[in-house]
């Protein structure tokens, strides 16, 4: 039998596969690259290491190293039950790939949960954090590298393709297979290469990026200029909804510390500077989606086009939905020139893919823990109120419904809820211990 001590170490070490395939599976272009092995192994190993995690965190359970609350067995019969309903509307009556759907909707959520158990009772969610950071850091700094000696000033020549099918099948070039280039943008009349680093487009760069900061500002206890390495690899994505949300994430950032570093005291000075720090973020957020619209207003027309196909398909079926992936009843109310060979006939946010194949019931899974975390954060005045506002932004504009990083995000909400009354509120209050000499600088 293993020691406790060693099933940590094993924990451990299994976290930081975990970590590594659970960025991949972000749709990465080796994701979803033509070459089938590739999306298996991360397919799969996604499957099994979250398995793995909760099984070691069970036998740690019965070692009485970790323990639940009647809150936790409530949950699970509670969603036992919800999951039994969403089977027999979502998924049976269609003929869909039932045994795939319960790994992901009911074995993935169970074994993330005992997951972030085990981090409560012991290193705590840092832990996860600090390793999906340190990951994404690493990444972005490749990026950034090829994309200003690679793609902007051709100093460095990619060195193969590789062919990925996103939407169509095409070939898109590679740096050495850590970085590639998948689309361009405008510029002031100049074509840019913009930078995805190792994912198919930038929402889903921007996606990862937001995690990262929200992880470091929120459970790493990150100081602004910690992360403003990432705000400047954001800025490169060429990401709209990415750069919007950067900004508000700034903004949020430089009231809270000048309210700490005022001992929350409004005054006429700090009155003035908040008003003034607020007009220049919606103006910059605001320029940020008109300068989208003058250069790439395709993007923004589909984006529009997207919300009211769904809505469409989903008011058919508002409560069950029309059945998992029955992409159908959505492309009926498409236009024919974006079902054609060369139309993009995919759908860009992905709250309209849960609501037209779900109905309410299934969009409940994704906005229910949302909203309860956001009015439990709002009664306690918790900086965390920031976090769900932008989650559900995300939810909403970004097709992340389906990623298995959204689902983990999920049941880390669903944990937080559990185990409400332990869990550190204010991120502002724990940044008070700074001096106020760090605080002036």
């Amino acid at each position: 039998m293993c020691s406790t001590r060693n099933l940590k170490k094993i924990f451990s070490l299994i976290e930081w596969f975990f970590v590594f395939f659970l960025i991949l599976s972000t749709n990465s272009v080796y994701f979803v690259s033509t070459s089938g092995w590739i999306r298996n192994l991360i397919t799969y190993t996604m499957y099994l290491l979250p398995v793995l995690i909760g099984m070691i965190t069970f036998i740690l359970l019965n070692k009485g190293m970790v323990s639940f609350s009647n809150r936790h067995v409530y949950f699970y019969i509670g969603y036992a039950i919800y999951f039994s309903v969403l089977i027999f509307t979502l998924v049976y009556p269609y003929e869909q790939n039932m045994k795939a759907f319960i790994v992901r909707f009911l074995v993935l959520p169970f074994s993330f949960l005992l997951y972030f158990i085990f981090l409560k009772k012991n290193n705590g969610v840092h832990s996860f954090f600090r390793k999906f950071s340190l990951l994404i850091h690493i990444i972005a700094v490749v990026a950034l590298f090829f994309w200003i000696f690679g793609s902007l000033l051709h100093w460095i020549n990619a060195s193969s393709s590789l062919v990925i099918n996103w939407g169509t099948t095409y070939k898109i070039p590679s740096f050495f297979g850590v970085y590639f280039e998948t689309q361009n943008m405008q510029v002031f009349g100049q074509t840019i290469v913009r930078n995805t680093a190792i994912f198919t487009e930038p929402p889903m760069f921007s996606y990862i990026i937001i995690i990262t900061l929200l992880g470091d500002l929120f459970y790493l206890k990150a100081g602004f200029r910690d992360i403003g390495f990432l705000f400047i690899v954001i800025l490169t994505s060429g990401s709209a909804f990415g750069t919007s949300i950067v900004v508000l994430i700034a903004a949020y950032c430089y009231v809270r510390r000048l309210l700490v570093a005022n001992g929350y005291y409004f005054t006429r000075q700090v009155k003035q500077i908040i008003s003034i720090t607020g007009c220049i973020s919606i103006v910059l957020v605001i320029f940020v989606l008109y300068n989208r619209i003058v250069n790439g207003g395709g993007s923004v027309s589909i984006h529009m086009q997207d919300f009211v196909c769904g809505y469409q398909a989903w008011i058919n079926h508002p409560f069950i939905g029309n059945g998992l992936n029955n992409f159908q009843s959505i492309a009926d109310h498409m236009s024919v020139i974006r079902l054609g060979s060369n139309g993009n006939s995919g759908i860009s946010s992905g709250i309209v893919y849960v609501l037209a194949y779900g109905g309410i019931y299934w969009a409940l899974f994704y906005i229910l823990p949302i909203l309860l975390d956001l009015k439990y954060n709002l009664m306690k005045k918790s900086d965390f109120v920031i976090v769900d506002i932008i989650f559900l932004l995300l939810i909403i504009f970004v097709e992340v419904y389906n990623l298995t990083l959204t689902l983990l995000l999920v049941m880390l909400i669903w944990q937080h809820l559990l185990d409400k009354d332990d869990r550190q509120l204010n991120w502002v209050h724990r940044r008070k211990s700074i001096s106020n000499t760090e605080i002036g600088k």
